[in-house]
């Protein structure tokens, strides 16, 4: 029996000049004589019908009113003001006889004072911002146009049709996405924008199910390629004394606080249908790209220290068919083996005997990565609900969890205990994964280290962490089908030699959000 044990205004002012001589204003106040011409938003010019305000011998003309009509022309050389909205007439002839009654009453756009009728005037913009003004959220700097209505091109939002920082597409605008970047190399299909302006992959066919009909799950009809996206946050990671406390190794404290940001989870664990796929894709000369596999959609592109795929591991991949099927690779249990070097009945099983090199690459190759132990644990735990198994609390039982040899009803134990994926829908995890708990132990990306979490007992020291110091064995989770109950719990930590295989350890894969 195994056991866990087993180690992101200015007012437009036309300019004043001096006038020589007595100028004339329709509509507007009685003319001066020499002086200052004042020019304020609505001007000379008064609001009746045709009505205008002339600068002659060279002067400057003020703005006009808002008046039907209204215009304001410069002779003899003079400069034209700007028309206005309406407003108060400027004066003629100095102070004494200028002008200062009221043109039409109209507003006042551009003397940096909202009024009644305007979005905004100048820098006031009524407590208005990007994000109440556009619908949705929104970031950025509202203006306020010469209209003095409000002006959105320096906001960025979701919707508007172009892609700004934070967005992946937006509406038709997919920046050049296509299933072969967003998913991975050898993915088919076609992209699609979400209405929060993120990729949406769902049409999309990852390599290992391409030709595959949707077969997976309790009731046959899921593809064995789903994806669920595990939303980030925190949460304790380990074993404490609150509701995950349960007999466990010393390996599993202190509990520590740990962040892990939105990352995708395959739904199930890789089947041998699915890994037949990139059994061919190898023999016919597949190989990872040196550095491949990293946590590209982090910040800094991965996770800190992490390395990629490297080259000196192509060994693992075996150049020949015959190879694959033989007992040294993928037929390494005569019993519980689940491979078979021809289409069969086992396809949709999940694939054992595979070590964590082959684990590794065929993740890369179906456009994903291995999970951290610290992402792994997050989906297992449901994140902040810090569960004890990923259904929750409740003890296990064979409708719950493939393990201890219990699912195929007899005494003794048998190749049947090792259903298909997905055969216990009760069991499965907050954010949507079957199989978390039994079946097969799963690989991550991390070495091994029983004293690694000691390293992290500042609170949010340990964001998107991982344990990449080389040592001997990589971390192994989840418990399989011949393991005990308390190899189940969300916080049980297992480790396996990298190189080697086992009928009780399988994987599956991490992926980009979308």
């Amino acid at each position: 029996m195994r056991s866990c044990l087993r180690v992101l205004l200015s007012g437009l002012m036309a300019a004043c000049t001096t006038l020589s001589g007595a100028e004339i204003s329709q509509g507007g106040g009685t003319a001066g004589g020499d002086g200052v011409s004042g020019a304020g938003v609505g001007g000379l010019g008064g609001t009746g019908e045709g009505g205008e305000g002339g600068a002659h011998a060279g002067g400057m003309l003020g703005a006009s009113g808002a008046g039907e009509g209204g215009e304001g022309g410069a002779h003899a050389g003079g400069v034209s003001g700007a028309a206005g909205v309406g407003g108060q007439a400027g004066s003629s002839g100095g102070t004494d006889g200028g002008a200062a009654g009221m043109a039409g009453g109209g507003l006042l756009c551009g003397d940096g004072v909202r009024q009644s009728g305007e979005q905004c005037d100048g820098n006031d913009l009524g407590g208005q911002d990007c994000s109440s003004v556009v619908q949705g959220p929104a970031q950025g700097k509202l203006g306020c146009g010469a209209d003095c209505k409000f002006d959105t091109s320096e906001c960025a939002w979701c919707g508007n049709g172009k892609i700004e920082v934070g967005e992946e597409c937006d509406g038709w605008a997919l920046g050049g996405a296509t299933c072969a970047s967003a998913v991975g190399p050898e993915s088919k299909g076609s992209v699609t924008c979400t209405s929060l302006c993120t990729l949406n992959t769902s049409g999309c066919t990852k390599p290992s199910c391409q030709g595959l009909a949707n077969t997976c799950g309790s009731s046959g009809n899921d593809s064995c390629c789903a994806t669920d996206v595990v939303t980030g946050g925190t949460f304790p990671m380990g074993r404490g004394s609150g509701s995950d406390a349960a007999s466990g190794g010393s390996n599993e404290q202190p509990e520590h606080d740990v962040i892990v940001d939105t990352f995708g989870l395959d739904r199930y664990e890789v089947t041998v249908g699915r890994f037949r796929k990139f059994v061919d894709a190898v023999v016919g000369g597949w190989k990872p790209a040196a550095g491949a596999g990293k946590h590209s959609h982090l910040s800094g592109g991965q996770i800190s220290g992490e390395s990629g795929w490297d080259a000196s591991w192509n060994s693992h991949l075996h150049s020949a068919k015959s190879t694959w099927d033989s007992s040294s690779s993928l037929a390494c249990d005569s019993t519980f083996a689940t491979w078979t070097p021809n289409v069969g009945a086992n396809e949709n099983k999940p694939q054992n005997c595979v070590n964590w090199y082959q684990a590794y690459a065929f993740c890369i190759w179906d456009g994903g990565f291995l999970p951290t132990e610290a992402e792994w644990e997050y989906a297992a735990a449901g994140g902040s609900d810090n569960r004890l198994y990923p259904w929750g609390s409740q003890a296990p039982s064979k409708t719950l969890a493939v393990y201890g040899c219990l699912f195929n009803g007899t005494s003794s134990c048998e190749a049947a205990d090792l259903p298909v994926v997905g055969s216990t829908p009760a069991g499965k995890g907050k954010y949507g994964q079957m199989d978390l708990a039994g079946s097969l132990w799963e690989w991550t990306l991390d070495w091994y280290d029983g004293l690694w979490y000691s390293s992290y007992s500042s609170p949010g020291s340990c964001k998107n962490c991982a344990n990449v110091n080389i040592g001997s064995t990589r971390v192994e989770r989840g418990g399989d089908f011949i393991s005990g109950a308390d190899s189940l719990r969300a916080a049980c930590r297992y480790n396996f030699a990298p190189a080697n295989r086992s009928n009780g350890v399988g994987w599956r894969c991490a992926r980009t959000p979308h």
